[in-house]
């Protein structure tokens, strides 16, 4: 297999775990840490299939990650944001339906 292939086999597999990703997400407001995981342990394959180097470029990508990351925890912890509340967007169709019918947990 050469590594076109590979690159590309990748970004279908990605696209296909974040389409499942949002999917479970619609449906449950989780998304499996094994996936995240499983897209996480599959850049580095990625990173060396495209031929990037590990210093500087992949050490950069990570480094953005983990600032992100550390952001998002911050504003988590001070409440500025979290997942499945009942102010999320999807609360709205919610309330179009008959709660029998409602596969949300509005």
């Amino acid at each position: 297999m050469s590594n076109e292939t590979l690159v590309d086999a990748l970004c279908a597999l990605l696209a296909v775990m974040l389409l499942w990703a949002a999917v479970v997400d619609i449906r449950t407001f989780t998304i499996s840490n094994g996936i995240n995981l499983a897209i996480a342990l599959l850049a580095p394959v990625f990173w060396w299939a495209t031929g990037t180097d590990l210093w500087p470029d992949a050490a950069i990508r990570v480094g953005v990650a983990v600032g992100v990351f550390l952001l998002f925890a911050l504003a988590f912890q001070v409440g500025a944001m979290g997942g499945g509340t009942s102010s999320s967007p999807l609360r709205s169709l919610c309330d179009l339906r008959p709660a029998t019918q409602c596969c949300w947990s509005c």
